[in-house]
Order: structure tokens, then sequence, then C-alpha cells
């Protein structure tokens, strides 16, 4: 996904996903936000690398995706592969070579 300069939101693709129904699309930013909230919270109280940050990461990749929030959804995803990455990484120092 890649992120329009300077848009922190596609309304475009929200207008396009709600067919135009502008009450539609206040109420999917809104469960955003709440959701977004929550996993910044989890992010922060979780330790990095853990379960609950990695699964705080993924949520917030695919809640910012939906509402076209590219620059978050990038980054989220971005967290998420490098915890994924070290972890892959780690469990592979288990076998001999």
């Amino acid at each position: 996904m890649t992120a329009a300069p300077g848009k922190p939101v596609d309304f475009e693709l929200l207008h396009a996903v709600t067919d135009g129904d502008e009450a539609l699309a206040h109420e999917i930013l809104d469960l955003f936000l709440a959701t977004a909230r929550k996993a910044v919270a989890d992010l922060a109280r979780h330790p990095a690398g853990s379960t609950g940050w990695t699964m705080a990461a993924h949520t917030l990749k695919g809640s910012a995706g939906n509402v076209g929030a590219a620059t978050l959804a990038d980054l989220a995803g971005q967290a998420e592969s490098t915890i994924d990455a070290a972890e892959g990484a780690q469990s592979l120092e288990h076998f001999p070579d």
C-alpha cells in the first residue's frame, strides 16, 4: 500500500467503500479511531515481540488499511514483519547447520 503525500486517510477510497454514504463513513472512521487507540495502547503496554504486541501491530495494520490510512498501515506492517523476521531467525538458531 502506498500513501498519497499529505493524506493520512484516503477519503476517495472510503467514499468508494461506503458508496458515498457519509453516515456510514463517519461510523467506520469512529470504529477505526477506537480500534487504533486500543491497538496503540496495547503496543505501549506489551513488550515488543510479545504475542500481545504482535497482535496489536497486526490489528493496527488491518484497521488502517481498511480506511485508507496507508502510511499507518505500512508502518504497522513493517513493525509486525520485523518482529516476525526476528522470531524466525531465532527459531532457526535451534537447528544445527
